[in-house]
């Protein structure tokens, strides 16, 4: 099972109200994520693979499989498409991608 991570370096990002509001320094623009994908977006912050995101949507919305594996992939496709994620272990740097501390530009969104 592949693992996947959001783009360790130049992607800053803050949880405001329950939802994610994340700046990608690399194309220069904001992105909201809303609460579902909050959580979604926590655990690629970590690494999970796409049956570990699925079970998160069971389990927190009781869905069925079927439908946690569609919305899955449709958000793991959207962030790919936007160049965010790549394979858990990938990244250029020994850190993860981390919350922005207070005052940092994405927590001004």
């Amino acid at each position: 099972m592949e693992r996947l991570r959001l783009r360790a370096d130049d992607v800053d990002w803050q949880r405001v109200d329950g939802e994610v509001v994340a700046l990608d320094f690399v194309q220069s623009r904001y992105l909201a994520v809303n609460a579902t994908g909050t959580a979604l977006w926590e655990s690629l912050a970590e690494g999970a693979t796409r049956e570990e995101l699925a079970a998160l949507l069971i389990a927190a919305h009781g869905i069925s499989e079927t439908q946690a594996h569609e919305d899955v992939g449709a958000f793991v496709a959207r962030l790919q498409a936007e160049g965010l994620l790549e394979p858990a272990g990938m990244e250029k740097r020994d850190s993860s991608v981390k919350p922005a501390p207070s005052g940092s530009p994405s927590s001004q969104a």
